[in-house]
């Protein structure tokens, strides 16, 4: 069954849009925004089922409804998390003309501010994966397996994190 030539019209408007260079950063952030839901879903919902039916006391019912709240509050994080670095990275770029190593440093360290600062369960969980990470990072550096000059201090967990990613050959998932 032929699609309708009112849908087929939508569909070329569209992908010519998308085509466009000029509307490139604004779809980057949209689109980090979406990928950041969806990897903060699928890696919190498991990890909270276990953890909850493994340590929570409670009924079915609260068991279901934590997995729920933590599942919801790490997509939503890491979702705001990607949309300000992605928009701070276009920012940065847009106003210096290109892109510079430290616009990783500034934009996940405000991302980290923003997003993480708050004292919870889950931003407690969430910035342990990225000093582990960094540690890999480090031993692959000492390896000799870097792109370009990485930075030292950790002032938040994310900021470190994404740097080193940003300087590996393999960037970011994201």
């Amino acid at each position: 069954m032929a699609a309708p030539p009112q849908l087929r019209a939508l569909l070329v408007a569209v992908n010519a849009l998308l085509r466009k260079r000029r509307y490139h950063a604004a779809l980057a952030v949209l689109k980090g925004f979406r990928n950041g839901a969806v990897y903060g879903a699928k890696i919190r919902a498991p990890h909270a089922l276990v953890m909850t039916f493994l340590f929570r006391n409670g009924s079915l019912q609260e068991k279901l409804w934590a997995i729920l709240q933590a599942t919801y509050m790490h997509s939503w994080n890491l979702a705001w998390f990607v949309f300000t670095y992605k928009g701070l990275r276009a920012l940065q770029s847009r106003i210096q003309g290109k892109t510079y190593p430290a616009h990783a440093f500034l934009a996940a360290f405000l991302g980290g501010i923003l997003v993480f600062g708050e004292n919870n369960n889950i931003n407690s969980q969430v910035k342990i994966l990225p000093r582990w990470g960094c540690l890999g990072d480090r031993v692959r550096l000492c390896l000799g397996k870097k792109k370009k000059k990485h930075t030292k201090k950790t002032t938040q967990s994310w900021t470190n994190q994404t740097s080193l990613q940003e300087n590996l050959v393999h960037g970011l998932p994201i």
